[in-house]
């Protein structure tokens, strides 16, 4: 009977414990994070991988500083050393910039002097001059651009002025043979007028247009100015006196050359 007991007892309270079990209320929120444990001890490391691929293929060769044409190949004309070999040695940069001029250096010493020629024979005897009449020849080429020039002429004194004939001659360098133009006082050519002045030591000739107007310009056509000097008793007067227009007559009248 007491075994009996103990086994009502034991299902009664096996049955309560169910009934207790399945009785659960509604899952409450969840809970803040907790704090995160220690690091663990770090692994063994793992074994090595295989090797990849030894890379691409090979890439092309750059072109040679001395290949100016980048053909490859070492043409004569790139061989600027002249060895006969074209190599980095044959390699042209650009043109650096000019350096400073040096200082001059020191004048060497005057050489001595040589000996003297021997004479050179001597020339026929000339025709004899005039001694009454001087004759002055003056470069002018230089002058082009102007339409006034001057030219010193120290042979014209007070004197010579007052007493002799003075004749202003241009040559006209343009013309073939070369025209020799009187320009004494007006001379006249086809494009412009010739003014001649003569004061004490000095010539003064203006180039003017065809109506007189200053403007016109010495342009290189003239290249020569001849000055003659004349005693006035040297000077035939009458009818058979000298044209002095014309330059040649007048030179071969005062024996002068041309």
């Amino acid at each position: 009977m007491r075994t009996q007991f103990s086994r009502i007892c034991i299902l009664i309270i096996s049955f309560l414990t169910i009934v207790f079990l399945s009785c659960e209320g509604p899952e409450g929120p969840e809970g803040p994070v907790g704090p995160a444990g220690a690091a663990g001890p770090q692994g063994p490391a793992g074994e090595d991988g295989e090797d990849g691929d030894s890379g691409g293929a090979a890439g092309e060769d750059g072109q040679a500083c001395w290949d100016l044409n980048d053909n490859g190949v070492g043409d004569p004309d790139e061989d600027f050393n002249g060895d006969g070999i074209v190599d980095v040695f044959d390699c042209q940069g650009a043109d650096g910039q000019n350096g400073a001029d040096g200082t001059d250096g020191v004048d060497g010493q005057d050489g001595a002097d040589g000996t003297d020629g021997q004479d050179g024979a001597n020339g026929q005897d000339g025709a004899d001059g005039n001694a009454n009449v001087a004759s002055i020849v003056f470069d002018i080429s230089g002058q082009a651009g102007q339409s006034f020039i001057s030219v010193s002429v120290p042979e014209l004194t007070e004197q010579v002025l007052a007493e002799d004939l003075v004749l202003i001659y241009l040559r006209y360098a343009n013309n073939d043979p070369f025209e020799w133009i009187l320009a004494s006082g007006f001379g006249y050519n086809p494009d412009h007028i010739l003014v001649t002045k003569l004061i004490v030591g000095e010539v003064l000739i203006e180039l003017r247009e065809l109506d007189g107007v200053t403007g016109a310009l010495f342009s290189g056509d003239y290249d020569r100015l001849r000055v003659v000097i004349a005693k006035a008793s040297t000077v035939e007067t009458g009818k058979s006196s000298i044209d002095f227009k014309d330059y040649y007559e007048t030179m071969d009248y005062f024996g002068l050359s041309y």
